[in-house]
């Protein structure tokens, strides 16, 4: 039995993953890449919005209007626009 879920297991990771075409560049026209900026431009603006949040207003900024210790929140925020910049 256990030479059996093995010889499958093995045969599954043997097998080539389906590559697609889907994706080349030649199949994606002008409608993608305008996508695909427009999401990077997103992306760039939530970026400088968290940096501006964090360059202007302290902790003391928003413990005052209720929010105390929201700013590691930002921070969080900001360093996950980071990873996808």
């Amino acid at each position: 039995m256990r030479l059996a879920a093995l010889l499958l297991a093995s045969t599954a990771f043997a097998a080539p993953f389906p590559q697609s075409s889907k994706w080349s560049k030649r199949n994606l026209d002008r409608t993608d890449f305008q996508i695909i900026n427009l999401a990077r431009n997103l992306e760039s603006l939530e970026l400088a919005l968290w940096n501006q949040a964090l360059t202007n207003f302290t902790d003391a900024d928003f413990s005052k209007a209720g929010y105390t210790g929201f700013r590691r929140y930002i921070e969080l925020f900001r360093d996950q626009e980071i990873a996808h910049a």
